[in-house]
């Protein structure tokens, strides 16, 4: 996986994330592998807007994306610097594979506390994962921050029984590993509020 959430595979490049720069990103890519394919697939990973400023640079680029279709329209009306139609997508169901043999991506359709359409992006080569707003820290050491969200995506993780070792995320450079995750999430407990008084312990 190259960094900035670039990865190659025999059918075209693929993007996934959505933060803008992805043309500076691509170029620093192309710089540094010396591999020029062009960008083909874009993975859009959920409708949050945050992560919807790159995605009209994917598409004016020419690239396919991939995102379930209760996102379409999100999407639409989030990209504003691109007018996308829905030729420019492609909606994934459950599971779903870019390229074939060892330079492919799976796709898999998950629902988590946060979004109830994400998806997971898996790279079996590199036992590696690509997931977005579920993990994190501000350390360069240590497990991450541990929640509710974390939690969901670890449940998820084990229901598909990827054989996962390192997990990327879009809001850092860290890679973390899926023992970082498991540690995190054996970290948590929930906090009972009373009633609506905002008093929670």
């Amino acid at each position: 996986m190259a960094a900035g959430g670039i990865l190659r595979t025999n059918d075209g490049l693929v993007g996934a994330g959505g933060y803008s720069g992805l043309t500076n990103r691509l170029q620093t890519y192309h710089r540094k592998s010396g591999n020029h394919y062009l960008l083909a697939y874009q993975v859009v990973t959920q409708h949050h807007r945050d992560h919807l400023v790159g995605i009209g640079e994917a598409a004016t680029m020419g690239a396919k994306l991939f995102t379930p279709a209760s996102n379409f329209e999100v999407i639409e009306e989030g990209v504003t610097d691109h007018e996308l139609e829905d030729s420019d997508f492609v909606a994934v169901t459950s599971r779903m594979t870019i390229s074939e043999g060892k330079d492919r991506v799976e796709l898999y359709e998950v629902s988590t506390a946060r979004p109830y359409a994400y998806l997971v992006v898996y790279v079996p080569t590199e036992k590696l994962i690509f997931i977005v707003d579920h993990m994190g820290s501000r350390f360069k050491q240590g497990p991450p921050d541990s929640g509710v969200n974390l939690v969901s995506m670890h449940h998820v993780l084990i229901e598909l029984d990827l054989d996962v070792k390192r997990i990327a995320t879009a809001h850092g450079p860290r890679i973390f590993t899926f023992k970082d995750m498991a540690a995190a999430a054996a970290k948590f407990s929930s906090v009972a509020c009373v009633g609506e008084s905002g008093v929670c312990y």
